[in-house]
């Protein structure tokens, strides 16, 4: 298992908000590049991505902007199991 997280503490708790996006188990692709955004006007305050075995988070990036956050993750095992990847961007005014 792998997992990464980008952390800022918001101005104030009530104000945070969580998105969250997960790729389909069966979907093929490989590398998964996923995005999470923020509604407007909250801007990311943080974020974190996991990837199911047998893959792997690779990176994951907030865009220059502070809207957005991008997980990619790939499957580099001979395993051909289903896996999936889930952003989540911690939102915040």
């Amino acid at each position: 298992m792998s997992a990464y997280a980008v952390c800022v503490t918001p101005a104030s708790l009530s104000d945070l908000q969580v998105v969250k996006v997960q790729s389909a188990f069966n979907d093929p692709a490989n590398p998964k590049i996923l995005q999470a955004s923020c509604p407007f006007p909250k801007r990311v305050t943080g974020g974190a991505a996991f990837a199911s075995f047998p893959a792997a988070v690779q990176a994951i990036v907030p865009d220059a902007n502070r809207t957005r956050i991008q997980a990619i993750a790939r499957n580099d095992s001979v395993v051909g199991a289903g896996w999936y990847l889930y952003v989540a961007a911690f939102c915040a005014s």
